[in-house]
């Protein structure tokens, strides 16, 4: 049930984001949407699922799979680290430690919070 349940739990992120108009699209909001999404499309249920207990017999048989999904998952994390990083060697208030005081501040609150 891995698309269902990676469908489902799209929709209800999607729909729990739409809700809150004032929560950051951070980076991990980015790679969570991009991960379900294909993991909705793979083949990533067919190891370890009662699929293939009842199927085969053994939570440990397996099928061939396509490798595409992984690369897309690994491509998108990869892309989103550089990016982060390069921003962080390049802006000033990442090497001044300002964005670090913010870090530590609830998404509401003021600095004197």
């Amino acid at each position: 049930w891995t698309r269902v349940s990676s469908a489902v739990a799209w929709v209800l992120y999607v729909y729990f984001w739409c809700l809150s108009l004032h929560q950051f699209y951070t980076s991990f909001d980015r790679l969570f949407i991009t991960i379900l999404l294909v993991l909705v499309f793979s083949g990533c249920g067919k190891t370890f699922s009662c699929d293939m207990k009842r199927t085969r017999g053994s939570f440990l048989a397996w099928e061939p799979i396509s490798i595409l999904p992984e690369r897309l998952i690994a491509f998108q994390i990869t892309a989103t680290y550089f990016g982060v990083g390069f921003q962080k060697f390049l802006l000033k208030d990442w090497q001044s430690g300002d964005v670090l005081a913010w870090g530590f501040i609830g998404r509401w609150a003021t600095p004197l919070a």
